[in-house]
């Protein structure tokens, strides 16, 4: 598998909101962003909306238990879906912002759109991230396909999982996992059911912490 140094470049920060600290999942639908943030206590989160990624204006949707600990976020048919971290995805309606719960057979620690009505959710699983093709049906996330995506760089202690994203223009699933330091972060790229990545992106900042809670790409595959 071929790693290079990913090209990074600071957008906005997302500020926060009454003690919202923890940095869940983002998505971006054209130029608008969707960010959820969560308090330490997983009882509290705000969803932000802005117009305009590159800017930092924003409207802002008050969650109280009810999206967990909100590790993964991504827009699909006028919702956002909200990864929990447990077993179930909060769904939330961009029009009047009310929610409603699908229950699934396994943790939801992230999340990303494919096309239609189906979605890929998964956990982390030891040297393995395990990934699930899910489709909504009644009150359930029903799991279609299930399969493991290998991480080489797991003995090196890139352990913490963060995210799994989908791009559509390449057909291609990404995972982040930070590694235990939690200075470096690496992105693995693979085909969609995939077993072996073909390739993986780094991260690295000068910060005494960093995170790569979350990825997206837009319509552009970027």
């Amino acid at each position: 598998m071929v790693i290079k140094k990913a090209n990074e470049k600071k957008l906005i920060r997302v500020k926060n909101l009454g003690g919202c600290t923890n940095f869940g999942g983002l998505d971006i639908v054209g130029s608008k962003m969707y960010t959820v943030k969560t308090k330490s206590t997983n009882k509290l989160s705000y969803i932000s909306v802005y117009s305009n990624y590159k800017k930092t204006t924003r409207k802002n949707h008050k969650f109280v238990d009810c999206l967990g600990h909100a590790n993964g976020l991504c827009y699909a048919n006028g919702n956002l879906y909200i990864a929990p971290c447990g077993k179930y995805v909060e769904v939330i309606s961009t029009g009047d912002w009310k929610h409603h719960r699908l229950y699934c057979d396994t943790s939801v620690s992230s999340i990303a759109h494919v096309a239609g009505d189906q979605f890929i959710i998964g956990h982390g699983g030891g040297n393995v991230y395990k990934l699930y093709l899910v489709q909504p049906d009644g009150n359930k996330m029903v799991i279609k396909k299930r399969w493991d995506l290998k991480n080489p760089k797991h003995a090196a202690g890139y352990n913490i999982y963060q995210d799994v994203g989908y791009n559509k223009k390449n057909g291609c699933v990404y995972v982040v996992c930070t590694k235990n330091n939690y200075r470096t972060n690496l992105i693995l790229r693979a085909k969609l059911y995939a077993t072996d990545p073909d390739y993986g992106y780094t991260t690295k900042t000068g910060s005494a912490k960093y995170e790569m809670e979350s990825i997206a790409f837009n319509s552009a595959g970027k």
